[in-house]
């Protein structure tokens, strides 16, 4: 039989064991055959002074960069934005940007220089759940140009640097437009397919007019002239570079379409029918539906 004392002594055993083993758990201690501490630090990913010595250090390698045109509902007549971006997108807890950028002139070019895009991680990036500011998006920066000294400096090249990196491109001016054609494209990649790019610009009573999903119907040049007119604009004849099939541009004289956008950024305007293609059995076949025309400012990338 065991006595009382006995069980005593075992009771004040166990409870010293479970303190032991509960403050060499809070340590980082403990681990056995059968147990393994998930919380101790040995475990840890990345340690409080790792994120110390990481905090201002540049996450962002490589010089490849994207070129594009933008516009800017500020942007005067005859001024062009050029868009130099790093082709990385991120998203978490860090800071992106690009700390400079410097514009000179040299005889007929002009030179950009710009530091390199810097991905600085934030102090608690580890997991999703502590606290920070979620940022989405990429190192870039806009470089206002104007056509006006351009001209009046018969500017015909265009040199892009940053750091190691630079790139050279052909300058065209047109009567409305300047064209970027690459010469080199080792760093500095022009984001549209037809690898030249070309800026047109509009003249300040510009609209744009879009039939969503209407891009099927052969037909839809036409009616787009008509209802154009119906509502006093002037339909542009002229190709525009890169407009897409279901869109349409035109002249608002009056302004009565543009005043109402300054307001509302993008309004319905009217509707028309147009013709959606399908497949069948025996061949292709239309169907009439009646779809919306939306009238809107130009984009930044129209």
């Amino acid at each position: 039989m065991i006595s009382a004392w006995a069980l005593l002594g075992h009771g004040a055993m166990a409870q010293s064991f479970l303190e032991d083993s509960a403050s060499a758990i809070l340590n980082g201690e403990g681990e056995g055959k059968s147990f393994i501490n998930q919380y101790s630090k040995k475990y840890k990913s990345v340690t409080d002074e790792d994120l110390a010595h990481i905090k201002n250090k540049n996450l962002l390698t490589g010089n490849k960069y994207t070129v594009q045109f933008v516009r800017h509902p500020e942007d005067a007549y005859g001024i062009v934005t050029l868009r130099l971006e790093s082709p990385l997108t991120i998203q978490g807890c860090g800071s992106s940007h690009i700390p400079y950028v410097e514009l000179n002139q040299k005889g007929r070019t002009i030179e950009i220089e710009m530091g390199k895009p810097e991905l600085l991680p934030g102090a608690e990036m580890r997991y999703p759940h502590y606290e920070c500011e979620i940022t989405n998006g990429t190192p870039r920066i806009d470089v206002p140009i104007s056509r006006n000294d351009l001209i009046a400096s018969r500017v015909n090249r265009l040199k892009l640097k940053a750091g190691t990196a630079f790139d050279a491109y052909d300058v065209v001016l047109g009567d409305n437009n300047i064209m970027l054609t690459p010469l080199t494209t080792n760093s500095f990649i022009p984001a549209e397919r037809e690898n030249a790019l070309n800026h047109v610009f509009y003249p300040v009573n510009m609209v744009l007019l879009r039939v969503p999903g209407g891009a099927e119907d052969k037909a839809l040049p036409e009616k787009m002239d008509l209802l154009a007119k119906r509502h006093k604009l002037i339909p542009v004849e002229k190709p525009i570079p890169n407009a897409k099939p279901y869109q349409f541009y035109a002249l608002d004289k009056d302004y009565n379409v543009m005043l109402p956008l300054q307001k509302d950024g993008m309004t319905k305007l009217d509707t028309i029918t147009v013709e959606d293609i399908f497949y069948g059995a025996n061949g292709p076949y239309t169907i009439s539906r009646k779809a919306d025309v939306f009238v809107t400012l130009p984009g930044e990338f129209d």
